[in-house]
């Protein structure tokens, strides 16, 4: 099974406006949240999606979530 619509993100290292309004999603959520979340489903692959960080902070977002795959193969 594919997850084709996952996002992580960590607004201690990014900024995500939209946090703002959603002070109980204003944490870090990243492949252990997601493993938590899952559960035993059988999930092989994810599909990282962006998560509208500040534009001038895409590239970073990239290699933000490049250093996640290199610890999370599925991504």
């Amino acid at each position: 099974m594919t997850d084709a619509h996952v996002h992580f993100w960590d607004p201690s290292a990014l900024h995500y406006p939209w946090l703002e309004e959603l002070p109980a999603l204003r944490r870090a959520f990243g492949p252990d949240e997601y493993a938590t979340a899952a559960g035993d489903a059988p999930v092989e692959r994810l599909v990282f999606v962006e998560c509208n960080c500040v534009a001038e902070e895409s590239a970073r977002e990239v290699a933000f979530v490049e250093r996640l795959a290199e610890r999370e193969p599925r991504i």
